[in-house]
């Protein structure tokens, strides 16, 4: 099979036992799809001398064991895929900057260790994918030098300390979920700069601090910061988020009143979550204007008076 360049055995669910050390003699293969079967063992060592590889796609699987340094010969590689599988160990941020990696997903293994300012060399990366693992420590200012990134997930870590300003140099960022994880701190006001996000999630964490300046998240559709420590009012320039869906604060320490700047969003806004804060004063009115609204949660609070006419 020495003119094989391209490899994709998927969807087998009875697919088991190990990716072959021999694998790496196929010299010219670009890509390797052995996604949503159930393959054991590690990653032989001889995959990485299949040099020409662009695209790995191994999620989905059982395999386990480290990520070899040897990543560092796939010079032309783009994809790497490992979601969904049992691999341990730390990930080396340096090694994989010898690849020319645009999308890294690494979601639902076991890495453990931290992340070293060496990402910022994964230059050409747009899609960042570690979610649901056991990295630690602080995320390092120089992620905000991934100016390509238009995703990244990290939920469900253990990070800890304040959001980089940096982050506010992701431009093209469209979607950021860090949820659940120990993050703390103010949200930086910078990051209001951030006019491409559609999905900002930092719910779970321990972020203290008032909300930022809303007015520029015009293409926001979900802001998720439930169960944080926020407190302050709901600002006025909540009605600069045009196209949000989802506005979920619920578990915070919000206070004031709703502000009448809500009835503005009632072409779009589907689902209102004010749970569990100290929010006060009169239900607004303007929450009639919500016409798309299908989810209102405004339990647990201080409101008083009487309700709007048309609840």
């Amino acid at each position: 099979l020495h003119r094989l360049e391209n490899l994709v055995l998927k969807n087998n669910p009875e697919l088991k036992g190990t990716i072959p050390k021999s694998i790496g003699k196929l010299r010219i293969l670009g890509q390797l799809g052995l996604y949503n079967n159930a393959l054991t063992g590690t990653i032989p060592y001889g995959l990485f001398d299949a040099t020409r590889l662009n695209y790995i796609n191994l999620e989905n699987n059982k395999i386990s064991g480290r990520l070899a340094l040897r990543v560092m010969n796939l010079k032309r590689l783009h994809r790497l895929i490992l979601s969904n599988n049992m691999m341990t160990g730390s990930v080396s941020m340096p090694h994989l900057a010898g690849t020319q990696l645009k999308y890294l997903a690494l979601s639902n293994n076991k890495f453990s260790g931290t992340i070293s300012k060496a990402i910022a060399d994964l230059s050409n990366l747009e899609y960042l994918y570690l979610d649901g693992n056991d990295f630690s420590g602080g995320l390092p200012g120089s992620t905000g030098e991934l100016t390509q990134l238009k995703s990244i997930n990290l939920d469900s870590n253990s990070f800890v300390g304040k959001l980089p300003k940096s982050l506010a140099n992701l431009q093209k960022l469209e979607f950021l979920s860090m949820q659940d994880n120990n993050l703390s701190g103010e949200i930086p006001v910078e990051m209001s700069g951030m006019s491409k996000l559609e999905t900002m999630n930092i719910a779970m964490n321990s972020l203290g601090g008032s909300l930022p300046d809303l007015s520029n998240f015009s293409k926001l559709r979900n802001l998720h910061l439930y169960e944080n420590s926020l407190i302050g009012t709901i600002p006025d320039s909540v009605a600069g988020l045009k196209n949000i869906e989802v506005l979920f604060l619920s578990s915070n320490q919000l206070t004031g009143a709703i502000p009448s700047a809500i009835g503005t969003l009632d072409r779009t806004l589907r689902g209102l979550y004010l749970s569990d804060n100290k929010l006060d004063g009169n239900i607004t009115q303007a929450l009639c204007e919500l016409d798309e609204l299908e989810s209102l949660f405004l339990d647990e609070n201080k409101f008083y008076g009487e309700l709007p006419d048309c609840l």
